[in-house]
């Protein structure tokens, strides 16, 4: 499944792999000036392909590791020749991919590994300046994007719910997120 709306320069993608019909999980990619702002999961990669051909995208940036968000990369740089970007934790994960848990594969798809190139403190877009905010917290990974002049976060998982149902392991603990949370807060400005 793949869904779009737009709000002023910015497309919001939202995907999902379908059952019947029906999404499993549903997550969300952002387009904005030709920046890709992750990717989805594996199992949309061909969907978000198709959708990107003939529009300007430039390069994909990543909020962190997890399947859900880097899915869609390997497929973008294979086919589309993608340049990928993330920190330097998540590159050295996207370079060699771990082999996920069943129930992962069966709702998002079996990531690829990638080669991507580490983020500096800026993501420069033609029209827009993204600062790169580390939220270590969801994902020990874990960045934000943050255009200060038009008061935009891209935040990826900082803030999934006001209510986990449930939580990986290697996600770290939930009072590392809210430490991520309320850190990302004082740097925007909230």
């Amino acid at each position: 499944m793949l869904e779009t709306a737009t709000c002023g320069p910015i497309t919001r993608i939202h995907l999902a792999r379908t059952v019947l019909g029906r999404p499993l999980y549903t997550v969300n990619a952002f387009l904005v000036d030709g920046l890709l702002i992750d990717s989805g999961c594996p199992a949309t990669g061909a969907e978000l392909v198709a959708w990107c051909r003939g529009r300007d995208v430039c390069r994909v940036v990543n909020t962190h590791h997890h399947e859900d968000h880097s899915g869609g990369d390997y497929a973008l740089q294979k086919k589309l020749n993608l340049p990928i970007a993330a920190s330097a934790k998540t590159c050295s994960i996207l370079a060699d991919f771990y082999r996920l848990e069943l129930y992962r594969r069966i709702v998002w798809g079996r990531p690829r590994s990638v080669t991507a190139e580490p983020l500096g403190d800026v993501v420069q877009t033609e029209h827009y300046c993204f600062e790169v905010i580390p939220t270590p917290g969801h994902s020990p990974d874990h960045i934000c994007f943050f255009e200060r002049e038009q008061g935009w976060l891209f935040s990826g998982d900082l803030f999934v719910h006001e209510q986990i149902r449930y939580a990986r392991p290697e996600d770290g603990p939930g009072r590392c997120a809210l430490k991520a949370y309320r850190r990302a807060r004082s740097q925007i400005g909230c």
